[in-house]
């Protein structure tokens, strides 16, 4: 979640922010201004909360392993094109989380030296279960304090979004900005190319110019 990035002309960041974001802000809006007639509980015990945290987990992942080992598996193969979540994680060059976890496999013995993960090997699909299982238990931890205290709650949701935008901030920055520097960079050519790739207008085809024919 903190490496979102609130970039709007991108549909594949918006989209990721979006489906990241809103959770928080749903559970925000449902604790602390609920619908008329739901009634809610003042205190969430932990217990409660990691129960419920690891039990939506468990159906989400069973969900995902139904539909990339026996729904689509078939279409996955054929097509190693399509994206899937392990797929996106364990493609190089690691970063985040993804990295973190490399290091220290390697460093206990689990990967052997220069071994990388196979997205399609169970081995690695059963690694991102369980770090994704801990990593669920880790973050639902802190949810009986955000509950109990409006204040807390606000500033964590606050500093998501707030997070999301600096992240944002920060591309718009570092990629338009290198690419408007392209532009003043080689030939006429070059430049109008770059100048399209910072609107991230699709690529004109380039011309084939036909053989001269011989003339008799």
């Amino acid at each position: 979640l903190f490496t979102a990035r609130l970039v709007f002309h991108s549909l594949d960041k918006i989209t990721s922010t979006f489906l990241h974001a809103l959770p928080a802000l749903l559970l925000f809006c449902t604790r602390w201004y609920p619908p008329e007639g739901l009634e809610l509980p003042e205190t969430l015990g932990f217990v409660e909360s990691l129960g419920l945290g690891l039990g939506g987990y468990l159906a989400w992942q069973g969900g995902y392993l139904l539909h990339t080992e026996l729904l689509f598996a078939r279409r996955l193969t054929r097509q190693q094109d399509l994206m899937t979540s392990i797929r996106w994680l364990t493609t190089p060059p690691y970063s985040g989380i993804t990295l973190w976890v490399h290091k220290v496999l390697s460093r206990w013995g689990v990967l052997t030296a220069g071994e990388m993960f196979d997205s399609e090997s169970w081995k690695t699909k059963a690694i991102f279960i369980g770090v994704q299982f801990v990593y669920t238990a880790v973050t639902m931890l802190p949810v009986p304090l955000f509950w109990a205290s409006f204040r807390l709650h606000l500033c964590v949701l606050l500093a998501i979004f707030g997070v999301c935008i600096w992240n944002g901030a920060s591309y718009y920055i570092e990629v338009f900005s290198t690419r408007y520097r392209k532009q003043f960079e080689g030939d006429a050519a070059a430049r109008k190319e770059a100048y399209l790739e910072s609107l991230e207008a699709p690529k004109q085809p380039t011309a084939v110019s036909e053989p001269a024919k011989k003339e008799d």
